[in-house]
């Protein structure tokens, strides 16, 4: 089996290979073109468009909108995984790359952020349908942040309990605005552990935030003692990255069945699926790693757009006569406290938090109380049945 775990002395060794004496050795031949060196595949017509530029030691293939390195180039031009190319390019003897890469700073933070996360809330629980107490949570933990320039959604990366990177999503629902923050840690992403290091048995691999965040929700009462990772795309270097992070966070996992691969029910996804696919049962030949797409029966393409065609409202909505922007909801968490979102007539949207129902009581009352349907109210004890009568807190816990 090709060994899956690399140092990073012995990838920036394989990194500092010379991208012309491998796609020589590989067979391919290459004349000059323009006037900064660059190199141009001349013997493949395919490949008629892979520029090679060895003042960097990288390529741009333009007509396949890729680029990369001399490890990525050798996968590209062969197929192979990124283990497989590790071994050909450290066992093989080639000359070394004059380039030197200018050394990344460190992570450092460029968002202001907003003391509230009002918009990110209200896009990723009302907008992409991802269940409101984990995402509630996870904005209290700075795991999500709301910057103030745009209102976007910060999914910060933390790793050993230090932020290295972020991305970026646009907070309006109209917008496919979305970005990796400058400087953020190569081959890395956004994860969240749930449960202790030492008892995680299982990790899922996701191209997005939104999607690792939607399996939990849509399986938010069984999940337990599991990692979750974004991917940021599909990157294997990434994936092979997180296993060894998680390993030295103490993760122990049983066996490749305990990785699960999650991304996009598409041609790329089926193509990360078969490139890290690495792990067969010698007897029967069949695939030890968990295929754990999208079901292929629901037309899905991820797992956000296979959590909106199942979603269930988990609020009471309360909405108000008049103008139908003019409503409001209450979502009750698991420990016993309140949270009352409100939508004014001028699309104003606003989060209360109520820690008990006296404070809801106060809110829903400021809110204009008078026109937030009766029986609404009654669930969450806020006024009397029409006998007079008060439902008891056993009843009210029950019901709400």
């Amino acid at each position: 089996m090709v060994k899956t775990y690399y140092t990073d002395e012995q990838i920036e060794t394989a990194q500092s290979k010379s991208i012309l004496d491998v796609a020589h050795a590989l067979g391919y031949d290459y004349k000059p073109v323009g006037q900064q060196g660059h190199m141009r595949i001349s013997n493949v017509e395919s490949l008629r468009h892979l520029e090679l530029r060895p003042e960097s030691n990288t390529f741009a293939w333009y007509n396949q909108d890729k680029k990369g390195n001399v490890i990525q180039l050798y996968r590209e031009l062969t197929g192979s995984t990124f283990p497989e190319a590790m071994a050909y390019l450290l066992e093989n003897e080639f000359s070394v790359s004059s380039y030197v890469p200018i050394e990344k700073m460190p992570y450092h933070n460029p968002y202001n952020f907003s003391e509230t996360y009002t918009k990110a809330y209200h896009y990723l629980v009302n907008e992409r349908k991802l269940d409101f107490e984990i995402i509630d949570l996870l904005c209290r933990k700075n795991y999500i942040r709301q910057e103030t320039e745009h209102d976007n959604a910060v999914f910060q990366w933390v790793k050993f309990g230090s932020v290295v990177g972020s991305n970026i999503k646009s907070t309006n629902p109209n917008s496919s605005f979305k970005i990796i923050s400058g400087n953020s840690e190569s081959n890395f992403g956004f994860n969240i552990m749930i449960g202790e290091p030492s008892q995680v048995k299982d990790i899922y691999f996701f191209e997005a935030a939104v999607d690792a965040l939607s399996y939990w929700s849509f399986n938010k009462d069984t999940i337990r003692d599991t990692m979750l990772v974004d991917l940021e795309g599909v990157k294997v270097e990434s994936f092979i990255n997180f296993q060894q992070y998680a390993q030295n966070l103490g993760v122990r996992l049983p066996d490749p069945s305990h990785l699960h691969i999650c991304v996009d029910r598409d041609e790329v996804g089926q193509d990360f699926y078969n490139k890290v696919n690495i792990y067969v049962d010698e007897a029967t030949g069949e695939s030890l790693i968990s295929d754990d797409r999208v079901p292929l029966e629901s037309g899905a393409k991820d797992w956000n757009e296979y959590l909106q065609q199942t979603y269930e409202p988990d609020y009471l909505s309360v909405n108000k006569k008049g103008s139908e922007l003019d409503s409001a909801r209450i979502r009750k968490r698991t420990n016993g406290t309140y949270l009352l979102e409100t939508y004014r007539a001028n699309n104003l949207f606003q989060m209360i938090d109520c820690n008990d129902l006296e404070q809801l009581e106060k809110a829903v009352e400021d809110y204009d109380m008078t026109r937030i349907p009766h029986n609404d109210l009654k669930k969450f004890n806020l006024i009397p049945d029409e006998k007079g009568n008060k439902l008891n807190k056993e009843d009210d816990e029950l019901e709400a």
